[in-house]
């Protein structure tokens, strides 16, 4: 229920969304959602409650 308080995302961080493993790039903010890119140029939008930050190692893999 107390869930760690989190940095959220801002434009230009590298973000994952739910359990995928692909990395997404925060390209903006529409309202409640974040719109993202993938490494492949692929856009989407997510909500926030499904997006987190990245680790410095994963971003580093990717």
């Amino acid at each position: 229920m107390n869930e760690p308080i989190q940095k959220r995302p801002q434009v230009g961080d590298w973000v994952q969304v739910g359990d995928l493993p692909e990395l997404f790039k925060v390209i903006d903010r529409d309202g409640g959602l974040y719109v993202l890119e993938s490494k492949h140029g692929a856009r989407c939008r997510a909500g926030v409650l499904v997006v987190r930050l990245v680790d410095e190692q994963k971003k580093e893999a990717a």
